[in-house]
């Protein structure tokens, strides 16, 4: 990664990163919402909406989350609650909005999940990445 980008982005603090998680869905939300409507009409943006919503949810709280664990022999840890956190949240509204059958799940609500998670998976990466600062492991 660029190095002066990771300087830049070490700056933030973890609401400085989950505002700049937040821009980047927002950015995102507004090419899906024409799709959404495109495909299902008002259902279809509210679709994208909530699917942008859980997803950013699911990525800032993971981000908290990691803000727990300092020490260096809790680097694993707070990448598996990150990841659990990261996964199960998107997942579980998922499921919830299928179950229902409302129509959010006939709107394509899991396939906004899915987009929305794709561009904020390496989003989080580089803000964990970038979190590390000048600590490199040792091989």
């Amino acid at each position: 990664m660029n190095s002066i980008l990771k300087d830049r982005l070490a700056q933030f603090g973890t609401l400085g990163r989950c505002a700049l998680l937040a821009l980047l869905i927002a950015i995102a939300l507004v090419v899906a919402m024409p799709v959404g409507f495109w495909l299902a009409g008002g259902p279809g943006i509210a679709a994208a909406v909530v699917a942008a919503v859980v997803v950013w949810f699911a990525s800032a709280l993971s981000l908290m989350i990691g803000e727990f664990f300092h020490a260096s022999n809790e680097a694993l840890t707070s990448l598996l609650f990150g990841m659990l956190l990261r996964v199960a949240v998107p997942l579980a509204a998922c499921l919830l909005v299928y179950l229902s059958g409302s129509t959010l799940a006939k709107a394509g609500f899991a396939y906004f999940v899915l987009g929305f998670y794709f561009i904020a998976l390496p989003v989080d990466t580089v803000l964990v990445v970038s979190k590390l600062g000048g600590k490199s492991a040792a091989v």
